[in-house]
């Protein structure tokens, strides 16, 4: 278990990991499964993995980019709490209207490409049609 642990250490010294990712990650260095756990629980219980931190984490980087949808979507496949995804998020209070008309002005700055066209790209990037609407209302 100690050397589980100290692999583990490694990892979350560079970013911060899910409990799911991380015990992938563990499975490739060792296949008891009960080893994994206590060595995931003992990084819980001591504050070195935490999936609220994780979430917090990759939600700011990933807001920049992409809606709440997407978000949201992609987390669920890294957490198996989904309230506290929702938590997470909710507590973050971020305005996916700001982060829309800073995309649309960036990407769109000098060049008016058809409507249809800005509001297909933002919904790839998972962002609630509403609040894409909203931002085009105001910018014509």
């Amino acid at each position: 278990m100690t050397k589980l642990i100290s692999k583990a250490l490694i990892y979350l010294s560079k970013r911060e990991y899910s409990r799911i990712e991380l015990e992938s990650k563990l499975m490739l260095i060792s296949e008891n499964q009960v080893e994994i756990n206590d060595a995931l629980d003992y990084l819980e219980q001591y504050g070195y993995q935490s999936d609220r931190r994780y979430i917090e984490s990759y939600v700011r980087y990933k807001s920049k980019t992409f809606g709440l949808l997407k978000i949201r979507y992609e987390l669920k496949k890294r957490v198996k709490d989904f309230d506290l995804i929702n938590e997470v998020i909710n507590s973050l209070c971020l305005d996916e209207i700001e982060i829309i008309q800073s995309i649309v002005k960036k990407k769109y700055n000098n060049s008016q490409p058809a409507f249809e066209k800005i509001i297909r790209y933002l919904m790839s990037k998972g962002f609630n049609v509403d609040s894409i609407y909203k931002v085009l209302k105001n910018k014509n």
